[in-house]
């Protein structure tokens, strides 16, 4: 595993979750919606052993409409959270989220929702590439500062530990000073301080 400028480096036998999430992430990029995947997969991507239900996808408004949506959904996913179609156009033209599944299943799910605070947009906007050595394939996730901090910020254990395990694996990679910002940003540098003493 190597972060390097922007760019983070897999090689890793690739599980059922993996393989779901890449294909439904090559879907969003083939209908050319710009995403970034957020909070606890991100965890589960880079090594930590534990389940999930779902799946983050932070999305720009500016990507994403009806008629994406409708596309989504001929390719063999359903809304798992509305009952009618009417339910997920209301909410796209609100504030968006939405849980995704393929179709006969409910787990995993794959929210999407838009930004709405300064951190998702920074999550957006500064996203980082994750290539696999055995795939063409790639994705996007969000910044390991950011997403360490925000795991601090959640502030369950479950969460503590997804950041405990990112700044265990990346601690010689990561820019320290720019954990260090967003920790005091989003008023968790006690936690901050706790998880380097950990």
């Amino acid at each position: 595993m190597r972060l390097d400028s922007g760019s983070l480096v897999l090689d890793k036998e690739l599980s059922d979750l993996d393989l779901k999430v890449l294909e439904f992430s090559q879907l969003l990029e083939e209908l050319e919606v710009d995403y970034v995947i957020v909070s606890g997969y991100v965890a589960i991507l880079t090594g930590r052993s534990r389940g999930t239900e779902d799946v983050d996808f932070l999305i720009s408004p500016e990507t994403f409409d009806k008629q994406k949506f409708d596309e989504i959904l001929e390719e063999g996913y359903w809304a798992v959270d509305a009952t009618e179609k009417s339910e997920v156009e209301e909410r796209m033209d609100d504030d968006l989220s939405i849980r995704l599944a393929e179709e006969g299943e409910v787990i995993p799910n794959f929210e999407l929702f838009y930004p709405a605070t300064s951190y998702d947009r920074k999550s957006l906007e500064d996203k980082i590439t994750v290539n696999f050595e055995a795939e063409e394939r790639k994705l996007f996730i969000s910044p390991i500062e950011l997403q360490i901090s925000y795991k601090l910020y959640l502030g369950s254990e479950k969460d503590f530990e997804d950041a405990l395990h990112l700044y265990t694996v990346f601690k010689d990679e990561i820019n320290d000073q720019k954990l260090q910002k967003t920790s005091k940003q989003m008023n968790v540098h006690d936690k901050f301080k706790r998880l380097r003493e950990t």
